[in-house]
């Protein structure tokens, strides 16, 4: 596959940008056309016919993955942190903190099975460090049942 270059990108009208915008943020082909004014079936033909148009659209999609990637990595700690004051409080409910128990073993396990690494664009990130694997581990050993 090529690389894009700003000589591509200037080659799309103003209405593809748009176009690639709004859907690279999530909206519809039918909204995109209603907010930029054509029909549904030109949209539909810049995603299949038109390489500029798709080009730049992967890579603004593929921006949009890396910045959300980023912010999930961000706010990862602050989630672990929340779990954990929570689950040690004691004015969390026994069933609440046993729901959130199940919840994470389940989450931790199906990541066993399928592998703690994820694929996002090749670029490979790891769901949980080993460190934080040990330390939820550590945090789930009240709640885990015994054989």
């Amino acid at each position: 596959m090529r690389q894009q270059t700003a000589t591509d990108r200037n080659r799309l009208t103003n209405k593809q940008r748009q176009a690639i915008q709004l859907l690279a943020a999530g909206d519809s082909v039918k909204k995109v056309a209603g907010q930029i004014a054509v029909d549904r079936s030109t949209v539909h033909r810049w995603l299949s016919d038109n390489e500029d148009f798709v080009h730049e659209y992967g890579r603004q999609q593929a921006e949009a993955v890396a910045e959300t990637v980023a912010e999930l990595r961000r706010l990862r700690p602050i989630a672990l942190r929340t779990i954990e004051l929570l689950m040690t409080s004691e004015k969390t409910t026994d069933a609440t903190k046993l729901r959130s128990a199940t919840r994470i073993l389940d989450i931790t396990q199906e990541a066993k099975q399928t592998g703690t690494t994820t694929i996002i664009k090749e670029q490979p990130y790891q769901l949980m460090t080993k460190e934080e694997e040990s330390k939820l581990a550590e945090l789930l050993k009240p709640f885990q049942t015994r054989n």
